[in-house]
């Protein structure tokens, strides 16, 4: 694929998080430190940098430097590699303890996946997704039942671990 069209489809990746943050395309790319336009921003990055990959040996197809040339720095230069480096450092972190972050992202990776993803594997992305989707719920039923026996005071709190354990399937004397 020529890097014209690559960089096409990472401009339209940025084009779906400024309407999923109804900002403008520019304020995205810009170069405010606002926190509702960083969050679109590094989201993109993000999305850019891990999606955009070759199908034959998975390597990004476009470098840091490529990455940062699709957004503007300070003093009308672009953003440099450094910047895109530390999105992505950032990443797990704020998936981990932003859950504002871990929810654009998740959006806007599902929403740009058919850009970023070749038509014969869009079956099998989509059936994964489907299963992550169905153990999430899965799982969020075994937090509520389990919350409910504890609200019927049914759990002594002395046996709290052993009976957390059981839930998830863990052999009793492992360590928690």
């Amino acid at each position: 694929m020529k890097k014209e069209t690559i960089k096409s489809i990472a401009r339209r990746i940025i084009t779906v998080a400024a309407d999923m943050a109804e900002k403008e395309y520019d304020d995205i790319i810009g170069t405010s430190q606002k926190h509702d336009v960083l969050i679109p921003r590094q989201a993109a990055m993000v999305v850019i940098r891990t999606q955009l990959v070759s199908p034959s040996n998975m390597e990004p197809m476009l470098s840091l430097a490529e990455i940062g040339s699709l957004f503007k720095g300070r003093l009308g230069k672009n953003k440099d590699h450094a910047t895109i480096l530390h999105a992505l450092r950032k990443h797990d972190n704020d998936m981990a303890t932003f859950p504002r972050y871990a929810n654009f992202y998740n959006e806007l990776f599902r929403r740009t996946l058919p850009l970023t993803t070749s038509n014969e594997m869009l079956p099998k992305v989509r059936e994964i997704d489907q299963k992550i989707n169905e153990l999430m719920e899965e799982r969020a039923l075994i937090i509520e039942r389990f919350m409910a026996d504890i609200d019927s005071n049914s759990i002594e709190f002395s046996n709290l671990k052993e009976v957390i354990k059981k839930k998830e399937g863990m052999p009793t004397g492992a360590f928690m």
